[in-house]
């Protein structure tokens, strides 16, 4: 999914609703575009730490879903760095080495499919200067 062009209205974001149940609900509708505007809000609304964290971290994988790896990226190391985020922090390390992986991983393939691109060309080369069979029994 891409961010829609839809957005929360800000008078909702600003009244005294349940910011986290409101951006989970979009979470997990896959309305990632709004569940990050909802997450953010909870991230600046008076929730606890863990709340502020949960919500800090979804807005990370809202990033990662939104095909936004760097926002991602940023959000997940802010994390991880934070001593007393417990599990968010530990996640956070997790998706940060997954998706240092996937790039790693991306990159190897990348170069294996030049290397095929290559060979492929230098078989092709071979075939058109090798004589075929019924050319050479040819007067």
């Amino acid at each position: 999914s891409s961010i829609s062009s839809l957005s929360i209205p800000v008078e909702i974001l600003r009244s005294p609703i349940d910011h986290i149940a409101l951006a989970d609900n979009l979470y997990a509708a896959k309305s990632y575009g709004l569940a990050l505007e909802a997450y953010q809000a909870a991230v600046k609304a008076n929730v606890s730490p863990h709340a502020r964290r949960w919500a800090s971290f979804q807005v990370a994988n809202c990033y990662r879903l939104l095909g936004q790896p760097a926002e991602a990226e940023r959000q997940y190391r802010r994390l991880a760095g934070d001593r007393d985020g417990g599990q968010f922090s530990e996640l956070s390390r997790w998706w940060l080495q997954s998706m240092d992986q996937k790039s790693q991983l991306s990159a190897q393939l990348e170069q294996l499919r030049g290397a095929m691109q290559s060979a492929r060309a230098a078989a092709e080369g071979l075939d058109q200067e090798t004589p075929r069979a019924s050319s050479l029994t040819q007067p």
